[in-house]
């Protein structure tokens, strides 16, 4: 996610404010009384015409979980009794049986890196693979539907969402709506409205309870002041409470001014922050002040004020850590850099009492096409600014902000560029600055935070373990590090690590001579004058026999560009890289975007493919390596 600016024109501002089609109204949450220890007892629930109906999640970032609190908002407000599920509560003896389950189950699932589970479903779905082969009858009369949150860019594209469906049906389970597959690379907002209104018509028909726009119900009450009981943190935002402050210890530019861009080495203090190399640096952004002073100006909060979250079931789980104060929840949890989303800003404006005729389809649409660059949460909110009563009760007004309007600030996960052996008590990132279109004014919400970050100053990071380990000890076997871009950082600390083996003389090192024989990087830039990262040390490592065969595609330094997938097929090249992969039984390690990744899948495959006998042939060893770990990669959108 990136910044963008948030001042509307007076052309937006008129639009919203001119707009005469008035949102469906309803009924303010209750907030909770301001010197309240805890929370206020929960509203009866209302008579449920259409039965009870179950909400199961599983979400890496959060965004699964919105979408199936949204399920059940609506679920509530058309009949039905909804009851909203954490897959990392998920209990095999409760789902076996049927008195728990609702006769109606929905699944949001969302697919995490390379095809996985998220961390919350990781047992839901280890159950259900061996229950649908024990037992194909256990959901029988059961209805489920499944919508499942991916990006076409990754190869695995939503993949446990299609797991989830397969396995449900395989157990009994009657659908009684299509499997959604959203899209993160297109409108996932767009793909989930649309297969709303076609769950909504299987499950109630065209004479069954319509949506009535009622208030949406929210799992806390914002409390000012004090301190209440805290509630335990959601799968997707423990990372709130486990991580830890890093002093910035050095940081330098990589690229030479003429190209234009930035890409920052930064070097953090890692007594906190022990590490495998290779493997991954969490970095938890913080918004710019800027933006954080605009929505509370424009929705009226104190920013010096401090709150806690009281639960109003005691089962809620927080969406971050509470007592805290407004400025902190503004800066540090909330993502006011993301792509605002007209129903949940409907509900802020709904739950201060107020109308807000700007969000009709028609002037959203205008307002959002007005704004330069890409719209953000924060610049809505600061339009939606005059919609909200100057008297509406500002604990509504915060409750809804945060647990309803504001997805959470995720991390930005970087791979370390540093080596645990060679560089103890350091952890190196190395860091594309992203910037916002069109004119590249304002990096992105991450990219500011390292890029704002002098020595001296701390960061809070956590570190997540990686898939890019040393072959395993036995006989030594050759490794190919491919990595354009920003992609090398895990290739450097991986040199760097053996680098520092060969010249202690210790070949038991992971990345030492007993278990890699020999060592071929392939780097990608423009140009050799404006961005080879780390050019110095590459040469360095080859000097010093850490790196064996060193070649860069330069990607603008001719008329035709080369790219590190045109490279491997080069003859010299495919005759080195399938002897490495067939006779040495090397392993290949690839970082970058999913693009290259593809690219250098196929051509990997076509090097192979003359000595095992056709390209099928080679494509299915290239997918064996996969599952073996000796090809390994990490990619990103």
């Amino acid at each position: 996610m990136v910044d963008a600016p948030i001042v509307l024109g007076l052309v937006a501002v008129a639009l919203l404010l001119a707009a005469i089609v008035v949102l469906k109204g309803g009924a303010k949450e209750e907030p909770a009384a301001a010197a309240a220890p805890a929370a206020a007892a929960a509203p009866a629930a209302p008579p449920a015409p259409n039965g009870r109906l179950q909400v199961f999640f599983g979400s890496q970032t959060g965004t699964a979980e919105g979408f199936a609190k949204t399920i059940a908002d609506e679920a509530r407000r058309r009949g039905f009794a909804p009851t909203v599920v954490d897959l990392e509560d998920f209990e095999a003896d409760e789902f076996e049986d049927a008195g728990w389950r609702a006769p109606t189950m929905v699944f949001a699932m969302a697919t995490y890196g390379e095809g996985e589970p998220t961390d919350n479903s990781h047992v839901f779905f280890k159950w259900a693979k061996a229950a649908a082969k024990d037992d194909g009858g256990l959901l029988a009369g059961a209805k489920f539907a499944v919508f499942g949150l991916g990006n076409t860019q990754y190869q695995h594209f939503n993949a446990m969402g299609k797991l989830t469906d397969e396995l449900l049906a395989a157990l009994g389970g009657e659908r009684c709506a299509d499997l959604g597959l959203g899209d993160d690379d297109a409108d996932l907002e767009a793909d989930f409205d649309a297969w709303r209104e076609r769950l909504w018509s299987a499950l109630c028909g065209s004479g069954g309870a319509a949506d009535d726009g009622g208030a949406v119900a929210l799992d806390f009450d914002v409390v000012f002041g004090g301190a209440t009981t805290a509630a335990p943190l959601g799968a997707s935002t423990k990372f709130y409470a486990d991580n830890a402050e890093a002093a910035v210890l050095a940081t330098r530019e990589l690229r030479a001014p003429a190209d234009g861009g930035s890409t920052l080495h930064l070097e953090l203090d890692a007594a906190d922050l022990p590490y495998e190399t290779a493997d991954n640096l969490a970095i938890l952004p913080a918004n710019a002040p800027a933006d954080v002073a605009a929505v509370a100006g424009a929705l009226g909060l104190d920013l010096n004020a401090s709150f806690a979250l009281a639960p109003r079931d005691a089962a809620a789980k927080a969406p971050f850590p509470t007592p805290c104060g407004v400025r902190e929840a503004l800066t540090s949890y909330c993502d006011l850099t993301a792509a605002p989303k007209r129903a949940n800003l409907a509900a802020l404006v709904a739950a201060a009492g107020g109308d807000a005729p700007g969000l009709a389809k028609d002037a959203w649409a205008a307002w959002a096409a007005a704004v330069p660059g890409p719209p953000t949460l924060a610049a809505a909110l600061v339009a939606l600014g005059p919609s909200i009563p100057a008297d509406a009760p500002r604990e509504a007004v915060l409750a809804a902000l945060v647990l309803k309007a504001c997805p959470r600030l995720q991390p930005r996960y970087y791979t370390i560029s540093s080596s645990a052996v060679a560089d103890p008590g350091r952890v190196h990132v190395t860091c594309a600055v992203a910037t916002l279109p069109p004119d590249g004014a304002k990096a992105g919400v991450c990219s500011a935070t390292l890029a704002g970050a002098a020595v001296g100053a701390t960061i809070r990071a956590f570190v997540r373990p990686s898939s890019f380990r040393a072959p395993p000890a036995g006989k030594p076997a050759p490794v190919v590090l491919i990595g354009p871009g920003t992609g090398v950082a895990p290739m450097r600390a991986i040199l760097r690590e053996r680098a520092a083996a060969l010249a202690a003389g210790d070949e038991t090192a992971a990345w030492g001579s007993a278990r890699v024989s020999r060592a071929t990087l392939y780097f990608g830039c423009k140009r050799p004058d404006l961005d080879h990262l780390y050019s110095e040390e590459m040469e360095a490592w080859r000097a010093g026999g850490a790196l064996d065969a060193l070649h860069v595609a330069y990607s603008r330094a001719q008329k035709h560009k080369v790219y590190v997938q045109d490279l491997l097929r080069r003859d010299a090249d495919a005759a080195a890289l399938a002897a490495d992969v067939l006779d040495g039984k090397g392993h290949v390690y690839v970082c970058g975007g999913t693009a290259m990744g593809a690219a250098v899948a196929e051509a990997l495959a076509d090097v192979l493919a003359p000595k095992l006998g056709s390209r099928s042939d080679a494509k299915a060893y290239v997918d064996d390596m996969q599952k073996t770990g000796r090809y390994v990669q990490e990619l990103w959108a």
